[in-house]
């Protein structure tokens, strides 16, 4: 789903949702606001948790709380290839991010010299199939740039399954030929509440398609133990979705 209106979709955009569901009070207090309500972005494709403000001062609290940091963001990413050497289970990527120097609406490794961002990523291996050709991934983002899982896995060679931008056309149509997005979801957002300062953890189950592809060629007892794998906490702030 798109995330607001703009040229070539001005209809049937969360913000649409959102004006739809709260009637004329959610676009009256958010008048003066190019994108009312939205805090934060998930990658076109990409499924899962995106939380969105009611108010304009649950707006700018929140939008601080995502330049601070202070938010934990874990996916969720089928891979091609397994980016782990033997042994090892977890990495972090330190790899700045900018646009990409002739494809501009495209983000790459670009140091800082050149304009790039200081970008941290943290990888967790879950398992890979027998041949290492697919593999199911815990990420857990320190920064928030464009586009930053997939140019990092992209970096690591083990691009995301489906992802027709950064990843490998002739794997996407070998391993991935049913898969129809890149296969990367927003499993799990914390954040403090604006108003309580109450910590709040959203999570939402991986949707079929994911499924399917993880249970078919990397863990067929996926869905039966989601909770191990994801080390999903038990909170009583919980709140899953069905993806």
């Amino acid at each position: 789903m798109v995330v607001h209106p703009a040229p070539g979709n001005w209809d049937g955009t969360l913000v649409n949702a959102l004006a739809f569901r709260y009637k004329e009070h959610f676009l009256e207090v958010h008048a003066n606001e190019m994108r009312p309500g939205i805090v934060h972005r998930l990658d076109q494709g990409t499924s899962g948790v995106i939380i969105v403000a009611r108010t304009p001062a649950a707006t700018r609290n929140l939008q601080d709380q995502f330049r601070l940091r202070a938010v934990k963001k874990n996916y969720l990413a089928v891979t091609c290839r397994n980016p782990f050497s033997r042994g090892t289970v977890s990495m972090r990527v330190n790899q700045p991010i900018g646009r990409h120097s002739t494809r501009r609406t495209e983000m790459a490794i670009v140091s800082e010299e050149n304009g790039g961002r200081a970008s941290s990523t943290v990888f967790y291996h879950i398992a890979s199939d027998a041949s290492d050709m697919t593999s199911l991934l815990h990420v857990a983002l320190e920064t928030g740039r464009t586009h930053q899982i997939r140019v990092h896995l992209k970096h690591l060679r083990a691009p995301v399954l489906g992802d027709e931008v950064y990843g490998y056309e002739t794997f996407n149509t070998r391993v991935g030929k049913h898969v129809k997005r890149p296969l990367l979801h927003a499993f799990r957002l914390e954040v403090d509440h604006p108003i309580t300062g109450e910590r709040l953890l959203f999570q939402a189950k991986p949707p079929s398609d994911v499924v399917k592809v993880i249970e078919g060629s990397i863990l067929p007892d996926f869905s039966s133990n989601l909770n191990q794998y994801l080390a999903i906490e038990s909170s009583t702030e919980k709140i899953f979705g069905d993806g």
